[in-house]
């Protein structure tokens, strides 16, 4: 099954999921590409604290500029999310 609404209301309600792991890797993706925050920003035209607050997990970026972020650094945007496990997780049933 899919559960796909969990993650989206996870991105939308900010930071951490239940667990207290960070949603999402962009902080190791910069890193592992000698990559800045300052450098993404300028990249997408956004501003570096809303880099940063994406980088710390305290607040997550839209499906949209997850999308952008997994281009701009050439990599898959599932790479860019961490497992997000909870027994609260809703599957879609067909």
């Amino acid at each position: 099954m899919i559960r796909i609404q969990h993650y989206l209301l996870s991105l939308q309600t900010n930071q951490s999921d239940m667990t207290g792991h960070s949603i999402n890797r962009i902080r190791v993706a910069l890193a592992e590409r000698n990559k800045t925050n300052r450098w993404l920003a300028e990249q997408m035209g956004k501003s570096e604290i809303t880099i940063s607050r994406w980088v710390q997990n305290k607040a997550q970026p839209s499906l949209e500029q997850l999308l952008q972020v997994a281009q701009i650094l050439s990599v898959s945007p599932k790479d860019l999310i961490n497992d997000v496990k909870s027994e609260s997780s809703l599957e879609i049933i067909e």
